[in-house]
């Protein structure tokens, strides 16, 4: 999802502008066509923060995350309305089944103090990390278990097949969709970084003639190469990433005491 910023700005909605390390995404069309509810709600909520017309990557620190969680689930109801889910009903209630022994190894640990009682700090982390395991190897099988709609296999295949593109293309062809179209390398660039072949896919373009973007600024750098680029668009990303996934601590007390546990959101474009 956090992707989709590179990507309207290479179709001319946004602009991004690396300022001394700040980063800041500028407004260029009020109004995002497509036909994704997901895609525009999340548009719009992006200036929802700063002044409406631009935003400090700093603005969406512990703040955005809800709206990453909130498009994820309109894209998901939307892929159920239009008949399009990725997993069959059947084996992802399967795996919510599965999930919900989680209880089981909890509920066994209390039981296990609350009767036999707890003689040794080793005993005790014993019992605690028994049961954590528990619940982690529960949680993963009842994550795993998941079959794919024939769309979901459809759109698999054709996932696999464009990263093999990626990985394999020879550069006569790239010279030739560059010829058709100057932006191909900006155009694709936001798919290969969820697909995490970006920094191969620059490699591939370091000896053609590719024109800067016009949609990225940055007063790093004062000539343009691709190698350049990447190093600034990359610490863009990763800015990005931290501060629209970023989530706010949130603390938790044990038996009356002031312990505070981190607690965040953490995850990839």
């Amino acid at each position: 999802l956090t992707s989709f910023i590179f990507y309207w700005a290479s179709k001319g909605y946004l602009e991004i502008h690396d300022i001394d390390k700040r980063f800041i995404i500028k407004k260029i069309k009020n109004e995002l066509v497509t036909e994704n509810e997901f895609e525009k709600y999340l548009f719009n909520s992006l200036f929802l923060y700063g002044d409406g017309e631009s935003v400090d990557t700093d603005d969406l620190r512990e703040v955005f995350y809800k709206h990453i969680e909130k498009a994820g689930e309109i894209f998901e109801v939307d892929l159920a309305l239009d008949h399009r889910r990725l997993y069959t009903s059947k084996s992802i209630r399967c795996g919510n089944t599965v999930k919900t022994f989680v209880a089981l190894p909890v509920m066994g640990a209390f039981l296990y103090i609350n009767f036999v009682g707890i003689y040794s700090s080793f005993l005790l982390i014993s019992v605690i990390g028994e049961t954590a395991l528990s619940v982690i190897i529960t949680m993963i099988i009842g994550g795993q278990i998941k079959e794919k709609t024939e769309y979901g296999n459809m759109i698999l295949g054709r996932v696999r097949g464009f990263k093999r593109f990626l990985e394999t293309t020879e550069k006569k062809k790239l010279e030739m969709l560059l010829k058709e179209n100057p932006s191909y390398f900006y155009d694709i660039l936001p798919y290969t970084i969820v697909l995490g072949v970006s920094d191969m896919w620059a490699d591939k373009f370091k000896d053609l003639a590719v024109e800067p973007p016009t949609w990225y600024y940055s007063n790093s750098m004062s000539i343009f190469t691709l190698a350049l680029f990447m190093g600034s668009f990359n610490n863009s990303f990763s800015a990005l990433n931290d501060s629209m996934l970023s989530a706010p601590k949130a603390p938790t007390n044990f038996g009356g005491g002031g312990s505070s546990m981190g607690g965040g959101s953490s995850g990839g474009g």
